[in-house]
Order: structure tokens, then sequence, then C-alpha cells
């Protein structure tokens, strides 16, 4: 994020005005301590960057493949989270944001989330 921040000659301070946060909260996002969830992504999207670099470090070269579903993306972060909860799990932010990408990564091509799949990622994350 902080290398689409800075391609935009944003500062942290900037997009923690936008995100309503002080500048360390965007500090622990950018360094992939705290998870992006969906809104911000969304706001990321309406501001210029590539959020599937931001989500996966890769840059595409077709513009229309660059689109991230943010529905999609906010569905598999709120089964992490309630399926951490279910379970009386405590999920380190940073390990949380990963698994989160990989998930989407995963059920991006399907367009939804694979149950099983899911599952099957949690437990062994």
């Amino acid at each position: 994020m902080a290398e689409e921040r800075r391609r935009l000659g944003l500062k942290q301070s900037d997009l923690a005005e936008r995100f309503g946060v002080g500048r360390a909260a965007v500090s622990l996002i950018e360094a992939g301590k705290s998870a992006l969830d969906a809104e911000r992504l969304g706001q990321l999207q309406a501001d210029g960057f590539d959020v599937y670099y931001v989500l996966t470090g890769e840059r595409l070269s077709t513009t229309a493949l660059q689109f991230v579903d943010v529905d999609l993306y906010a569905a598999v972060a709120r089964r992490v989270v309630e399926w951490s909860l279910e379970r009386g799990i405590r999920i380190a932010p940073q390990k949380e944001a990963i698994i989160i990408k990989l998930l989407y990564l995963q059920f991006a091509a399907r367009g939804r989330i694979d149950d099983a799949a899911f599952e099957q990622t949690l437990r062994v994350a």
C-alpha cells in the first residue's frame, strides 16, 4: 500500500485523514500488522489505487483485470472474523490480513466463497 500511496503522491497523513484514523493506523496497515477492511479498500480503489497490487503485490497489464470485488473481499474478511470468534481463537492482525488475502485470491476467480476450501484453509492456518 505504501508504494501505491507514494505513486499517487500521498502521505500517510493524507490516508489517515481519508480513513478517519491516526497516521499510526495507516503505518500498521502498510506494515501488514493490521488488516485492510473492505470499506477502506473501496476508498483506495476510488482514489486511484491499484487495489489488486495492494492485495497481491502483483501488477496486471489489463486494466479490466485490476478490478477487485470489494463485496467478496468484505465477505471473506467478515467470515474470517466470525470463524475465529465462534471458536474463541484470537488471530494476530498480521496473520489475519494474510489469511484474508489468500482466501480472497483463492475465491476471486470463482466470484464466490467455497465453504469447504474456506474451512480447510482456516484449520491449516
